[in-house]
């Protein structure tokens, strides 16, 4: 049972992720709701679209750490810290390309 739960959490950050890469839906990022390309001076001084993608690859990695982690046989509750300290590891790795 807990395999699927896994899987589930999974499918759904590898939804999230497409939909923000490959879809450009930039508001489901945090702190991009309010983002318009008219009315926000985001795009001043950010790249939104580097944003955009790193934070869908972010999400892919999120997937693929719990994947591994599944294959592997690790124990719950280490299969999420994991899998998130990678998702930050790559943000924080990216994060100064997102400036303009």
């Amino acid at each position: 049972m807990e395999i699927i739960i896994h899987l589930l959490i999974a499918f759904l950050i590898g939804l999230l992720g497409y939909l923000i890469k490959y879809k450009k839906m930039y508001q489901l990022i945090a702190g991009l709701n309010d983002y318009h390309p008219v009315k926000n001076n985001y795009n001043d001084k950010y790249n939104i679209q580097k944003v955009g993608k790193v934070m869908g690859n972010a999400c892919f990695l999120y997937v693929l750490a719990i994947i591994l982690s599944l294959v592997l046989n690790i124990d719950d509750i280490w299969i999420h810290l994991i899998a998130t300290a990678s998702m930050f590891i790559y943000i924080g790795i990216n994060y100064a390309s997102f400036k303009k």
